[in-house]
């Protein structure tokens, strides 16, 4: 029997019978930078992305919304895989960014960065693509389901959140 928190039920069901997905609780995602794209959503994990980048199995990043999440990583290297997405040219090739979840993520003894936004933000700033941190979704249960390979619009203009995928 799955554990889904309750609201997230929905969500799962809706999946399952290939319904319009409803996501829950966009209102504590957070803006980092403000645009609309259209595309291919792809991504995961992002220790999995970096992992595949230069192999027959790289995502084809081009013009697509990427999708990016972690867990049980430290912050340094987090800093280390964004740099190696940065330096294969990927953020020149998306059309959006999406942050969920980065859950258990520790730090060394010596402060290397505040957050993961910081990070995002020091290698994205050079881009005009909308970014948006803290969407729910990724590792742990009770979060939205993220359908990978579907198209959607991502609308970051206002101070809310819409990702609303395309039929």
């Amino acid at each position: 029997i799955l554990d889904i928190e309750e609201p997230y039920l929905k969500n799962f069901v809706q999946f399952i019978r290939n319904d319009r997905l409803e996501f829950i609780n966009l209102e504590q995602a957070r803006i980092l930078e403000k645009g609309y794209c259209a595309g291919e959503i792809v991504g995961g994990n992002l220790s999995v992305i970096c992992s595949d980048l230069g192999t027959k199995d790289q995502i084809d990043f081009a013009h697509k919304i990427l999708f990016i999440e972690d867990y049980d990583e430290e912050l340094y290297h987090i800093d280390r895989l964004l740099w190696q997405l940065k330096r294969n040219q990927v953020f020149a090739q998306i059309s959006g960014l999406i942050l969920g979840e980065f859950s258990k993520i520790s730090e060394n003894k010596i402060r290397f960065a505040n957050s993961i936004d910081e990070l995002v933000a020091k290698y994205c700033s050079s881009y005009n693509i909308p970014i948006i941190s803290n969407f729910p979704a990724g590792h742990s249960l009770g979060k939205n389901i993220l359908p990978i390979g579907e198209k959607a619009d991502l609308i970051a203009i206002t101070n809310e959140v819409n990702l609303c995928l395309i039929e």
